[in-house]
């Protein structure tokens, strides 16, 4: 129930902003995306959106290291999907404690969904009271399977 409940959260925060932007080329299994040193935070808004169509494209290694500068320089949207990354093993080790940092990051700047997020891997490390604080959060924001499962963490 639990791991149903993260995915939908997920999936929920993803799907809720559509984007218009072009794929970008397939980068091959054993290739590093190269990105020039010194970027800025203005440079590195387009890292998200090819970490995105990367993600589409199940290249999880190269999306994780494209939303983990993402998330470094800001975008919480790249939090949300660095934490399901790292809390389902995809595209490196498997990191709980990664997802949850990145997860509480995320919530802290009023992303609900990773509040939500961060409320399952609570439940799933049988921290009940910690669950129900940040299910009652996003749901107070309006993310109703987070109120579905605060109901179920009562």
């Amino acid at each position: 129930m639990c791991a149903v409940g993260l995915g939908r959260l997920f999936w929920q925060s993803i799907d809720a902003k559509p984007t218009t932007t072009t794929v970008q080329p397939q980068l091959e299994q054993a290739e590093k995306p190269r990105l020039p040193q010194g970027l800025t935070l203005i440079d590195r808004a387009g890292d998200e959106q090819q970490a995105e169509a990367l993600y589409k494209q199940k290249h999880y290694s190269d999306a994780r290291h494209l939303f983990e500068l993402a998330c470094n320089s800001g975008e919480m949207r790249a939090c949300s999907y660095l934490g399901y990354l790292c809390a389902k093993g995809l595209g490196g080790e498997h990191d709980l404690q990664k997802a949850r940092v990145v997860y509480q990051k995320a919530c802290d700047q009023g992303t609900l969904s990773s509040c939500a997020s961060l409320g399952t891997l609570y439940q799933d490390a049988g921290n009940s009271e910690e669950a129900r604080k940040y299910f009652q959060k996003a749901c107070n924001g309006g993310v109703a399977e987070a109120c579905y499962l605060l109901r179920g963490a009562q």
